[in-house]
């Protein structure tokens, strides 16, 4: 697996199984990625980068769907999309929750907030430099 982020989560992605960490500010690393055969975009925003590093005949999987033109690009760059909108699959949901619930699925946790600090945890998830999940609190610690 070749990861793509920014330096300060290389060694996260390293542990999580990536084999090759690019910087994705560096410009020169990016232009000598080789398209590959899949390629499971999770930020926002990437979906232009990520259809150009699929191969002709490859996979792209998306977390949401980003503009409506989607199917018309996928199908110009020869490749097939998935998307995944847990909104709309709440078997599939409830069975990573139970995963989860029992310790085989181990999320990782960038930061918890408190719910009245939610503002702060939205900004947080938006600067796109969250390692993991953000977690709300509902009862205070105080």
């Amino acid at each position: 697996m070749v990861a793509i982020a920014s330096e300060q989560k290389h060694e996260w992605l390293r542990g999580l199984g990536a084999y090759e960490t690019v910087d994705y500010h560096d410009a020169q690393a990016m232009a000598a990625i080789e398209p590959v055969d899949v390629v499971y975009s999770l930020a926002p925003g990437s979906f232009e980068a990520a259809l150009k590093a699929v191969k002709k005949g490859g996979i792209l999987i998306s977390l949401g769907a980003g503009s409506a033109d989607v199917e018309e690009k996928v199908k110009a760059a020869g490749v097939r999309f998935a998307a995944t909108h847990v909104r709309t699959q709440r078997e599939w949901l409830e069975g990573v929750i139970d995963l989860a619930g029992r310790g085989v699925l181990l999320p990782t946790v960038s930061e918890v907030f408190d719910l009245k600090n939610a503002a702060e945890a939205h900004r947080a998830l938006e600067s796109g430099h969250t390692q993991g999940k953000i977690v709300l609190r509902a009862t205070s610690q105080d």
